[in-house]
C-alpha cells in the first residue's frame, strides 16, 4: 500500500513506484520480471535506508537556551571606541570647515544668495585656473630643447 502523499517530491516517488511495478507486471518473461521485481525491491531497500528517520519536534526555545548556556558565545556589551580620524583627515576637515564658513558669512553680508554665491565660486575657481595655466606656460617657455 502506497502512504498518503504529503508534498511535490512524494507525489513524484508514487509516481515512479506505480509506473515500476506496472512495467514489472507488463513484463511477459517469467525470469525477467524476477529480475526487475529483485532489482526494484533492492532499490527500494536503499532509498529506505539512505532517508533519515522522521525527528520529532523540537522546543525552539529550549534549545536556544541550552546553546546559549554552554558558555560558547561572548554575549556581553561592548562599547567600542570610535575611530580616531588622522591628522590629515583632521586638517582636511578643518579647512573645510572655514571654507563652508567663509562662504556663509560672506552670503549673509552681501545678500547675495545662492546663486550669487554660485557665481562668486565660479570666478574664483576660474582665477585659480587661469593663474595655474600661466604658471605652467611661463615654466614651460623657460625650457629649450637641445638640438
Amino acid at each position: 500500500m502506497i502512504a498518503p502523499v504529503t508534498s511535490a517530491a512524494d507525489a513524484a516517488a508514487a509516481k515512479w513506484l506505480a509506473a515500476n511495478r506496472a512495467a514489472i507486471v507488463a513484463t511477459h518473461d517469467a525470469k525477467a520480471r524476477a529480475a526487475a521485481q529483485k532489482a526494484l525491491d533492492a532499490t527500494l531497500a536503499r532509498m529506505r535506508a539512505a532517508t533519515p528517520a522522521p525527528q520529532s519536534p523540537v522546543d525552539l526555545r529550549a534549545a536556544a537556551a541550552h546553546e546559549l548556556a554552554a558558555g560558547r558565545y561572548d554575549l556581553g556589551v561592548r562599547t567600542l571606541r570610535p575611530a580616531q580620524k588622522s591628522l590629515w583627515d583632521r586638517f582636511w576637515d578643518w579647512v573645510g570647515e572655514k571654507r563652508d564658513k567663509f562662504w556663509r558669512e560672506t552670503g549673509s553680508r552681501l545678500n547675495l544668495g545662492p546663486s550669487g554665491l554660485s557665481a562668486i565660486g565660479w570666478a574664483f575657481l576660474i582665477l585659480v585656473g587661469g593663474g595655474l595655466v600661466f604658471v605652467i606656460v611661463r615654466m614651460i617657455s623657460g625650457v629649450q630643447i637641445d638640438r
